[in-house]
């Protein structure tokens, strides 16, 4: 029996190079009339991070207004990226975004625990990510990917960088 997708969770890193990944995932859930749930998951940040952040930004007031302005600054990226992917689809033509169902940004986790465990409450069929270009012609997979693919009970598809 064939697969029916319902429900595609694209799992960004905010890197310009995966926007190729997610050009995969709004047109898979266009052709299969999925839902698309993006999701980025800010890792959290070590104590000596924090400790540079501290030291050499004169605003930083505290932990918590950071991560709210992290968070805020991740939801921004996504919505700006979006939007510059749209500009590309051909007048006339099915929106895509009418596929996307949410975008969140969670802050402060693990990212390959917490793509697994969004994947699994939202009732999702297949995972998108895409891969990481290293020097001039090897796209990689990042650990994340790695321990998402390891690890997943659903299928995950890792989309290189422009096919290469």
């Amino acid at each position: 029996m064939l697969q029916k997708y319902e429900n595609i969770l694209y799992c960004t890193g905010l890197a310009d190079e995966t926007s190729f990944a997610a050009c995969h995932a709004l047109s898979l859930a266009q052709q299969t009339g999925a839902k698309l749930h993006i999701l980025h998951v800010a890792e959290p940040l070590s104590n000596d991070a924090l400790m540079t952040i501290e030291t050499y930004l004169d605003d930083f007031t505290n932990r918590q207004d950071f991560e709210k302005q992290r968070t805020q600054r991740a939801n921004d990226l996504l919505k700006q990226r979006m939007d510059k992917l749209m500009a590309n689809v051909p007048e006339g033509a099915p929106d895509p975004r009418e596929t996307v169902a949410s975008i969140e940004v969670i802050a402060q986790a693990h990212p390959a625990e917490t793509i697994l465990k969004r994947a699994k409450g939202l009732n999702c069929d297949m995972i998108i990510m895409g891969m990481h270009q290293k020097g001039r012609s090897r796209a990689i997979i990042g650990s994340v990917s790695k321990q998402v693919v390891h690890l997943s009970s659903i299928p995950v598809m890792l989309v290189p960088l422009y096919g290469h």
